[in-house]
């Protein structure tokens, strides 16, 4: 894929294309917002945004991105700027055929990927779900979208990428701790295997549950990698499963292990760990 890169004057702001992308990124600095305005070359149709922080330290809550759509151009950056905290760059992307559908399902799946990327900390409070694309307009869609995220992967923004390495603990970021499926008994906790959650959240928990003999069932579960030939990952979740007539008699410091799980995932499960 040829993809060209024109900076504008004084490194403003860069304008990303390619003959197998039908639109354009522009990719700015925070700092720029101003200079970037005044170009005058954002158009106010229907577009999907990405703001993100760029710097790298797992051990501070620097890494978010936030995904949005608007028909305001550069106005709607400009209320982020005054009222977002925790980005420094931005990227747009402008369609040449825009329209309202196209750009909140495109808000929609961005979102998406980026939660799966478990890299960086997704601050979208909603999960968007919407645009109606007829049939006609879903293959040029997926087309769209599988060469979006091969240009940001070439011009090394990694946003979209999954990094199981890079995972970071955020409430909001549920394949980055163990999560209570199953409220009801048999009480079900899942979590990604192989991921942050299961290498530094379970802990000695892990052992305890072996210990016991919790039940452990591995599920598999398909994403969608690749629209335009459906190629899928396949991820591997590990069921932690608590039934009514189990008997665990714990000891004061494995009960201390429990609790400590229980308080950094935010998983309780009810009257049945009241009673251990």
């Amino acid at each position: 894929m040829n993809v060209e890169i024109k900076v504008l004057n004084q490194n403003i702001a860069r304008i990303i294309t390619s003959p197998d992308l039908d639109g354009s990124i522009i990719s700015f600095k925070r700092e720029c917002i101003s200079a970037l305005s005044n170009l005058e070359i954002i158009p106010s149709s229907p577009m999907c945004y990405i703001l993100y922080h760029d710097y790298y330290d797992r051990t501070i809550d620097r890494n978010e991105v936030y995904i949005g759509q608007t028909d305001a151009g550069m106005n709607r950056i400009k209320q982020h700027h005054q009222h977002k905290e925790n980005w420094n760059k931005g990227l747009l992307f402008i369609n040449r055929k825009p329209s309202y559908d196209f750009s909140f399902k495109l808000e929609s799946d961005l979102i998406q990927l980026a939660k799966e990327s478990l890299k960086f900390h997704v601050s979208n409070i909603r999960n968007e779900n919407r645009g109606n694309l007829c049939d006609c307009q879903i293959e040029e869609y997926d087309n769209y979208l599988n060469n979006l995220q091969t240009i940001l992967t070439a011009i090394n923004i990694d946003i979209l990428e999954r990094n199981y390495d890079g995972a970071f603990i955020h409430d909001t970021q549920l394949n980055l701790k163990a999560h209570l499926t199953k409220k009801t008994l048999p009480y079900e906790i899942k979590i990604l295997a192989g991921s942050y959650a299961e290498v530094c959240r379970l802990g000695y928990t892990k052992n305890l549950f072996n210990k016991y003999d919790v039940k452990i069932e591995v599920r598999d579960k398909e994403i969608i990698t690749n629209r335009k030939d459906n190629r899928l990952h396949i991820i591997k979740e590990e069921y932690f499963i608590f039934d009514d007539d189990m008997n665990l008699t714990i000891e004061n410091e494995e009960k201390m292990a429990l609790y400590n799980f229980l308080s950094i995932n935010g998983v309780r499960m009810f009257n049945y760990i009241d009673k251990v």
